[in-house]
Order: C-alpha cells, then sequence, then structure tokens
C-alpha cells in the first residue's frame, strides 16, 4: 500500500504543480486519459479528456481560480482497487477559498503514465474519479 499511495500522492502533486503553475490545461492533459468523465455541478457528464481539459480551462477563467491543493484524508484499498477520500481547497482570484470534497477511485491502465487519471464524476462537493497509478499493468486478453 505505500508503493500505491506515494504514487497517489506523485499524480495529486502533479496536478497540483501544473494547475498552480498557470496551465490548468495541461494540468489535466497530462493527467486525464481518454476515457475520463467529469459531472461539474449544475451541468452534464462531460466526457473524454479534451472536454475536460476544456472544462478546466474555462472553470479557471471564469471562476478565477488561482490555487488548487488537493489532500487526501484517506486511502483504503478494495479487491485491488485504491480508492481516495479528500478534500481539493480552491483558492480564487477575489481572494475567496472554495473547498470541495472528493472520491477517487484508482486504476492502472496499460499505456497511459503513472497518475493518469482515468474517469471521473465530480459534483458539488463530492467528487468521484479515477485515476491512474503507478506503473502501467498489461490488461488480460479478452477470450471469445
Amino acid at each position: 500500500m505505500n508503493e500505491v499511495r506515494r504514487s497517489i500522492d506523485d499524480a495529486n502533486r502533479k496536478f497540483v504543480e501544473t494547475f498552480n503553475a498557470g496551465d490548468p490545461g495541461r494540468a489535466a492533459r497530462e493527467v486525464y486519459t481518454q476515457d475520463a468523465r467529469v459531472l461539474p455541478p449544475d451541468s452534464p457528464l462531460l466526457e473524454g479528456r479534451d472536454a475536460i481539459v476544456q472544462f478546466w480551462e474555462t472553470a479557471a477563467q471564469q471562476l478565477g481560480i488561482r490555487s488548487v491543493e488537493l489532500s487526501t484524508m484517506a486511502l483504503e484499498t478494495v479487491s485491488d482497487v485504491p480508492y481516495e477520500i479528500g478534500h481539493a481547497d480552491i483558492g480564487l482570484l477575489s481572494g475567496q477559498q472554495v473547498r470541495f470534497k472528493y472520491v477517487v477511485i484508482w486504476k492502472q491502465e496499460v499505456g497511459a503514465g503513472a497518475g493518469t487519471w482515468t474517469s471521473g464524476i465530480h459534483d458539488h462537493s463530492v467528487t468521484v474519479s479515477t485515476r491512474q497509478y503507478g506503473p502501467a499493468r498489461p490488461t488480460p486478453a479478452s477470450s471469445t
């Protein structure tokens, strides 16, 4: 579990550092995979990396997001699938600080780098997403 925790912390750190460096689109592009999903508050489900990149770029600009910090409150594993419960502190240009809670279901995906988010569902106060952690594992071939 320590290796998984380090990988998840690294993925979170990568997203935060890139976002806070002023490039929310690149932050999303580097950690979300092609099949990622996000359900923003009061909006329809967004599917795919390109839609999520546009979401983060637009949200950062329209809401005046100047910083993001992610904090893991708990990390558990169920059937070899780790999930993270945490909160995100969002700093706005107005000086306001907003906190969102989230749940992340992590998975490894062939061909994706460590720390890649693979899918997600985000809501007002609860965020559920699937993220890549650690080195990619091959997916078993399906039999027909």
